[in-house]
């Protein structure tokens, strides 16, 4: 006797849609892992050979301006900053053939409007001024504890260097290049799992790179506002056009004071050497009148300067607070939460062959 369907059966074992969802979600979450290990492993080691060709580019040169003598030795040190982002093309031209197994996303393009750039640049300027200063007390406490005194490598590389030459290098070519790979190479590979990942991830391998415990921090937090501008705009021009303002304003301009503040110090120094013990007010006042007519204009637009940029980070550090509650991560097709997305990326072979090499760098220039 055939025997009746019973409903109930089936209703024991419900192929709804709610549990087709969660397994498409469930195979969904294994791909993301899968993919993203392999992205971000051939990012770490992208990085690490980029910084590892355009160091033993720069040593080539300077092997080869050494043996030129005195005129090879001369040519480098005028054009070091220059050789440093030429050599730094060839590192990144070295890293590409690791980076063309990984997908790429061009980024959909969306205009932005004045106000909103600025506010970017701001929090930008402010996020960097808060990195500075707890690098800059970080550092400090190593020179203390270890009696070393390790400054930022940086003012001293620029440190005299024709302005010109110090413009186009630092201001222009530097964040040309590096925004070329950190923003638009890396993060249209890394966008497709969300924007937090692309962002810090292509924002910690920047701050890596820099391989300076004064550098890296602030390094990190411009790297993050800029992989923002970048992920929410597409446009690799106006990600680099921050870079190259605050390049500018932040690097460049106060290397152009420095030569004379530091001969201001000098003559101060000097003139308190030779002051006389019994001097009274009006004749250290006398003594100081030529200081000041030498010094005085180019120190007083530089305290100006000074404050227009304390005024500029404030703002900044303003708004990100105000700010940070509004943003929402734009999901990607392989989205996955943060401590999944951390986890998986740390255990990849390439970032840790890149956190380890850059970090061991990075502690070799506290004792340099």
């Amino acid at each position: 006797m055939q025997e009746e369907f019973d409903p109930k059966w089936s209703e024991e074992f419900p192929q709804d849609e709610a549990w087709a969802a969660e397994l498409a979600e469930k195979e969904r979450v294994a791909k993301a892992k899968t993919n993203l290990r392999f992205a971000a492993s051939r990012i770490g080691l992208a990085t690490a050979v980029l910084v590892a060709v355009w160091m033993l580019a720069v040593t080539a040169v300077s092997i080869v301006c050494g043996v030129l003598g005195v005129a090879g030795a001369a040519f480098y040190n005028k054009y070091l900053m220059v050789i440093n982002e030429v050599t730094l093309a060839v590192g990144i031209a070295a890293a590409l053939p690791t980076l063309l197994s990984v997908p790429r996303v061009n980024l959909h393009k969306n205009k932005i409007s004045f106000g909103a750039f600025m506010k970017i640049l701001a929090i930008g300027f402010g996020a960097s001024y808060i990195g500075n200063l707890i690098g800059s007390f970080l550092l400090s406490i190593w020179n203390t504890s270890t009696g070393n005194s390790v400054g930022d490598e940086l003012t001293t590389l620029l440190y005299g260097m024709d302005p010109l030459l110090m413009f186009f290098a630092v201001g222009i070519l530097g964040p040309l290049l590096e925004e070329l790979f950190f923003r638009k190479i890396l993060i249209d590979r890394l966008r497709v799992f969300g924007e937090v990942t692309a962002i810090l991830l292509s924002s910690f391998l920047f701050a890596l790179f820099h391989m300076s415990a004064s550098q890296m921090i602030y390094a990190f937090a411009g790297g993050v506002m800029m992989g923002y501008c970048y992920c929410r705009t597409g446009n690799y021009w106006l990600s680099s056009l921050i870079h190259m303002i605050f390049n500018t304003v932040s690097g460049v301009i106060p290397m152009l004071f420095l030569p004379k503040i530091s001969a201001y110090e000098s003559a101060m120094q000097e003139l308190e050497a030779s002051l006389p013990a019994d001097a009274g007010a009006d004749v250290l006042a006398e003594m100081m009148m030529p200081v000041i007519e030498e010094y005085g204009p180019v120190i007083g637009l530089y305290g100006l300067y000074s404050l227009i940029l304390l005024a500029l980070n404030i703002t900044g550090i303003v708004l990100f607070f105000k700010n940070f509650k509004k943003f929402k991560e734009r999901q990607g097709e392989f989205s996955l939460p943060f401590k999944t997305s951390a986890k998986t990326v740390f255990k990849t072979a390439g970032i840790i062959v890149c956190t380890v090499f850059l970090g061991i760098m990075t502690v070799i220039s506290l004792f340099s």
